[in-house]
């Protein structure tokens, strides 16, 4: 469990969020070094699909890292790279969800004689795999270079409601003076959360992520007394 405390700068009274704010984006995208998890022990055969994981570890088998890439479950899309080669006449690559319909798309399109390669987003299906689609037989590199997933990030009004929040969050309430719990969609212990006075006051406020929770208190830097505040957050795993 890792806690950061923030303070505002001083001023007498907690200031209320103000009415040009925005709710955060509900998706964020995360880079990472790219990381290869597939590297086809087999040629892909034409027309059919094969089941390729992302998500998590076990890579191995499909000619990635055993740890995985570092994409978490959260993730919905990842951004990758794939170049397919060993082709002996020409055909074309589609990259899609697992477990949905196949689309109409080129991902990459090869030539008979020579490697090809090409980048796209590709959302994450069935239990976080991707299926691709050869027309012809070929071989298929894929690497991941970052994912997008939901992000943990709200802001909370003095008597502790949401006053804006991304889907991950559940509920929010006061449990006291200067005492707020937020009740999250996913376990976060061990996770790292981010809080701090929103607007103009003399304020801190610490933060601990443990089960599904956040709990936050606030205090008067000048006095160490307990206040009610605006405050804002943020969780990454």
């Amino acid at each position: 469990m890792r806690m950061i405390l923030a303070a505002a700068a001083c001023c007498a009274l907690p200031a209320s969020p103000g009415a040009a704010q925005t709710p955060p984006p509900e998706t964020v995208f995360t880079a990472v070094a790219p990381c290869r998890a597939l590297l086809t022990p087999t040629k892909i055969p034409a027309n059919t699909s094969r089941l390729v994981q992302i998500v998590g570890s076990g890579l191995a088998s499909q000619g990635g890292p055993a740890a995985g890439c570092g994409v978490p479950a959260s993730a919905t899309a990842v951004a990758m790279s794939f170049t397919a080669y060993g082709a002996s006449t020409p055909g074309y690559l589609t990259a899609y969800a697992a477990g949905s319909a196949r689309p109409t798309i080129i991902t990459v399109s090869y030539p008979g004689n020579a490697p090809a390669t090409a980048g796209t987003i590709v959302q994450l299906g069935d239990q976080g795999r991707i299926s691709l689609f050869a027309a012809k037989d070929v071989h298929v590199a894929g690497e991941v270079t970052g994912y997008y997933a939901p992000q943990i990030r709200g802001t909370i009004n003095l008597d502790g409601s949401i006053k804006y929040a991304t889907s991950r969050i559940v509920s929010s309430t006061s449990t006291g003076t200067g005492a707020y719990s937020v009740t999250l969609d996913r376990n976060v212990t061990g996770c790292a959360a981010s809080a701090a006075p929103f607007g103009a006051g003399s304020y801190i406020i610490n933060a601990y992520p443990s089960g599904n929770t956040i709990s936050a208190w606030a205090y008067r830097t000048t006095t160490g007394e307990a206040a009610n505040i605006y405050w804002q957050f943020h969780v990454t795993c």
